[in-house]
């Protein structure tokens, strides 16, 4: 039709003397050939694949086929539907969920992770200062304890999971600052992080 010969850049002629492959990218003709094969069996078929124009532009399409008879003939009809911008919309969605997980992961990191470490610290002296006074709190300092430690590997084990292994340029800079910080403010200890 006229909107095939305007997306692929063929006139009419052309495009009725070629193929359903000679419009497809290399890569996919294996897949649209075993596709063509077995639309007999199926009778109808929806998948993805990727036209090359006369100008070899690749385009992502998505063709639905449907197989029926047509006074006595087989005949195939195809509506092919042009899915770049979709694509494009995908990749966006992707790109924003990767950055959104990464951001999560990173205040996980260096926020709740480093404040983890902090309880489990303050936690440990506690229970020291406990064990010198006999306190029967002993006990209760060491479940406390116990669950930072078990909070703070869950949360390290979530944020591998939402950070790339790669740290961005300042991240390591900014997480040692901010336990350096947590360090001066929480148990008055004198820590300089120097960055050569």
């Amino acid at each position: 039709n006229n909107l095939a010969c305007d997306h692929l850049g063929y006139t009419r002629n052309e495009l009725s003397a070629m193929t359903l492959l000679d419009i497809t990218a290399p890569e996919h003709r294996d897949e649209t050939l075993l596709i063509t094969k077995t639309l007999p069996d199926i009778k109808h078929v929806t998948y993805e694949t990727i036209h090359l124009t006369k100008k070899g532009e690749r385009t992502p399409v998505e063709i639905n086929a449907h197989l029926f008879s047509l006074k006595g003939c087989e005949a195939v009809l195809s509506i092919v539907r042009n899915i770049a911008a979709r694509r494009k919309l995908e990749k966006q969605i992707t790109e924003i969920s990767e950055k959104e997980s990464r951001r999560i992961g990173q205040e996980l990191h260096d926020v709740l992770c480093q404040d983890l470490v902090s309880v489990k610290m303050l936690t440990s002296v506690l229970k020291t200062t406990l064990e010198q006074e006999s306190s029967k709190g002993v006990k209760d300092a060491e479940i406390i304890l116990d669950m930072a430690s078990n909070a703070l590997t869950s949360t390290r084990r979530l944020c591998a999971g939402l950070l790339p292994l790669e740290l961005e340029n300042g991240d390591l800079g900014t997480a040692l600052e901010h336990l350096a910080v947590n360090n001066r403010q929480l148990f008055r200890i004198p820590c300089t992080l120097t960055n050569k």
